[in-house]
């Protein structure tokens, strides 16, 4: 018995198509947020993607930002970050929504 159950039906998840759905599903969560993927599908990737998550922690800086004008709740303001310097590269997510903070959190 692989990926299922005694009666041949496969686990939720466990499926290629569950799998492609997760993949497309992460791929789509990094380019919104400004994320970067690592992949990871046996032991020596994953060695490495946290090898490689680690170096990217050392070498990261984390921007506030603040903006002149109240944002509405529900409303969207686009964010451009740039750097002076050619050989840095900025990873930043594109916009951000300002939630209803009267709303309960989820």
């Amino acid at each position: 018995m692989i990926n299922g159950t005694s009666s041949g039906t496969p686990l939720p998840g466990t499926t290629k198509s569950d799998y492609e759905m997760a993949d497309r599903y992460l791929h789509q969560l990094a380019d919104k947020t400004g994320a970067r993927l690592y992949q990871a599908n046996d032991p020596a990737q994953l060695k490495d993607a946290f090898s490689r998550i680690a170096e990217e922690l050392r070498r990261q800086y984390s921007l506030g930002y603040y903006p002149p004008t109240r944002v509405q709740s529900g409303e969207r303001r686009e964010i451009k970050v740039r750097v002076n310097r050619p050989e840095l590269g900025v990873r930043a997510r594109t916009s951000y929504m300002q939630r209803d903070l009267t709303a309960p959190k989820r």
